[in-house]
């Protein structure tokens, strides 16, 4: 048997025709016809040099084979061969009649290989029937299969919780219990009833600044007693709660205070207000001297509009995304599945409040019987420091953004964070992708008897639309499952839905979606889209993140549809050189990123976190990245940190 390898280069251009893309394929298999004596072993090692991995091998025999006969038109083949040394490899065939067959061999159970085949079968039917149709019209799901991967996308059902908004539901708790811990700041523990009269105070003062329904109240703050409880006073109002970091530039306050136009401004603790408006100096003091009963029943409504939380905006200008208390009563059923959480708990409350996940905090311990402990200065700035701390508090319950988690898995090999970790039964994390050696580190330290549950949801999809228990050391580290009464959808460009294992941009339907974006309707119509394969009236929201789902409803989220770049015209993903870079034994992170705001350059920068600054090598670094990536990925500047700078949300700055 004499067979020849050759090399088929090809440029696909989705929008072009089937022909058109067919129509060099003469040519470029001429050409490669010349790298025939090279084989494929010593091809498949060239290109693994060049950080190119060969996942599939399509080979095309003329040769008959008998044992096809009653194969049907695909057949899934596991027979071992010393000739298949891919993930796949594909060959088309003749059976004993002369009738073409495609046979596949893979290290995959036979039912995926199988269900592949007729895959690629229907789309190489679609393509000979289909010449001058776009590429991109092909259809890649077989029959029935979308309603398939629709319900392995959709969260749990659910009924409503009991209670109106949030607003009542957090009235009722408190009120319920009013003799028992509800509030921890420092040193100092408010009972439940004492944190309502501190609210029933603050809302006579916002009474008498003339808040009603319907208006905005910003909130400057950092995590403190008067943010939260500033927060409750203004749901009691049946006004929004908009907050501001007071570390913000005044550009970016002013900026936010045109959008959000607060009818009151709260400035918490001595912050300064530098915008126009009417603005209530706040302190301890000041809600303790103004400290009363709650007057009347809650003024928030289901269909008012609860926060709005503003993110960056491609146009420079913040984004203020608007969220009903609709879908923030939706968002409290999350808590019973992310945690076993009981009325004996505390919960760290760690977020900033200009972070969504401060609302998500406060919502799941003051509706669930639990108390709120308040993070402080001391926790931050070490992880001995952190684990001490919590320990004095009795925290039970960890929320943390992802890289407030990452920083301190360094730290869970200890004393202080073994005593701490005693009494903790849930760590939940969200905000960014989980690195999988932090997570192990976790796994190590607590599972299985606490609960390592990762979350996911962008500030459009109120906090959090996804969960996954990550204890088990066998399960691959994804974002989990949908929340309860959320789905959510694969799609490609032309907004198709994809099936199960292949990757296409996330997005989110349900009692999940925020209202949309503050003022800006155009905006708000490009990212709230209608869902043309749900009810009437139905919306999505387009993420921007690239995903897949598997067949059990779990969610991998792979980066950002916009995370690739250009470097001198060359496209380069930067989650993947920050993957290579981790790998390398003398660095404990690392952060990749390009010179301005363009997404192109000519060059690569990384900020590294030795893990001894002293012996790291900057030269043998640069030498780790190349061994595994094209030369386009070797940052020519370092940036040495002892920790990667984090925002007040702690996010990567």
């Amino acid at each position: 048997l004499m067979t020849q390898t050759a090399v088929l280069p090809l440029r696909i251009d989705e929008d072009a025709t089937v022909a058109a893309n067919l129509a060099g394929t003469g040519p470029a298999l001429a050409a490669g016809i010349d790298a025939a004596r090279a084989g494929i072993a010593r091809l498949a090692t060239a290109f693994a040099e060049r950080g190119m991995d060969v996942a599939a091998v399509a080979t095309f025999s003329h040769e008959q084979d008998p044992d096809l006969s009653d194969a049907g038109l695909v057949a899934a083949s596991h027979r071992p061969s010393p000739f298949v040394k891919f993930p796949l490899s594909v060959t088309l065939m003749e059976d004993a009649q002369g009738a073409l067959r495609l046979v596949g061999e893979a290290a995959v159970p036979a039912a995926e290989l199988r269900l592949f085949l007729r895959r690629l079968r229907r789309v190489l039917d679609w393509m000979c029937h289909s010449p001058e149709l776009a590429l991109a019209d092909c259809p890649v799901l077989l029959d029935g299969e979308a309603g398939r991967v629709f319900a392995a996308g959709a969260g749990a059902v659910r009924p409503q919780p009991p209670f109106l908004t949030v607003s009542h539901g957090i009235e009722a708790d408190l009120s319920g219990r009013a003799d028992a811990p509800g509030l921890v700041s420092g040193d100092r523990t408010l009972s439940a009833g004492e944190v309502l009269t501190l609210v029933g105070g603050a809302e006579a003062l916002m009474r008498a600044h003339g808040v009603g329904p319907g208006d905005r109240v910003a909130v400057l703050s950092g995590p403190s007693i008067v943010c939260v409880v500033a927060m409750l006073a203004i749901w009691r109002r049946g006004a929004a709660f908009v907050p501001i970091d007071p570390a913000a530039p005044e550009a970016l306050i002013r900026q936010i205070a045109g959008v959000a136009e607060p009818r009151l401004i709260v400035a918490a603790d001595g912050a300064s207000w530098p915008a126009d408006g009417s603005v209530l100096a706040l302190d301890t003091e000041t809600l303790e001297r103004q400290a009363r009963p709650l007057s009347g029943p809650s003024l928030a409504d289901p269909d008012a509009i609860a926060w709005i939380y503003f993110t960056s905006g491609s146009t420079g200008v913040p984004k203020g995304v608007a969220v009903a208390h609709r879908a923030a009563r939706n968002h409290s059923l999350l808590a019973e599945f992310v945690s076993d959480i009981r009325p004996e708990d505390r919960v760290l409350q760690f977020a900033s409040p200009s972070f969504d996940a401060y609302i998500e905090e406060v919502v799941y311990a003051w509706t669930h019987g639990a108390a709120l402990v308040i993070r402080d200065d001391a926790m931050m700035g070490s992880p001995a420091r952190f684990f001490d701390r919590i320990r004095e508090q009795g925290v039970t319950i960890l929320d943390l953004p992802t890289a407030w988690f990452h920083f301190i898995a360094a730290g869970l090999d200890t004393n202080e964070a073994r005593a701490a970790l005693r009494r903790v039964h849930t760590v939940i994390f969200s905000g960014e992708a989980a690195r999988p050696d932090a997570v192990d580190a976790w796994r190590a330290a607590v599972a299985p008897s606490c609960r390592l549950v990762n979350i996911y949801g962008p500030t459009e999809c109120t906090i959090s639309c996804t969960y996954g228990d990550l204890r088990d050391p066998d399960r691959r580290v994804s974002v989990g499952v949908a929340a309860p009464n959320t789905y959510c959808r694969i799609l490609d460009r032309r907004r198709r839905p994809l099936p199960f294992g292949a990757y296409g941009e996330l997005c989110f339907g349900g009692f999940c979606l925020a209202e949309g974006y503050v003022g800006a309707p155009e905006r708000t119509a490009e990212r709230f889209v209608p869902d043309p394969y749900g009810e009437a009236g139905s919306r999505l929201y387009v993420t921007g993140d690239r995903a897949m789902l598997l067949a059990d409803g779990t969610i991998h989220v792979s980066g950002r549809q916009d995370e690739m770049v250009k470097i001198r015209s060359q496209r380069l993903e930067l989650g993947d050189v920050e993957v290579v870079a981790r790998r390398h034994s003398g660095l404990a992170d690392a952060a990749a990123f390009l010179p301005g705001t363009e997404p192109f350059a000519d060059h690569l920068l990384m900020a590294v976190v030795p893990r001894d600054p002293e012996a790291f090598d900057p030269k043998a670094f640069r030498a780790h990245i190349a061994r595994y990536l094209p030369a386009v990925a070797v940052p020519q500047r370092l940036l040495v940190l002892d920790r990667i700078p984090l925002t007040t949300a702690n996010k990567i700055d």
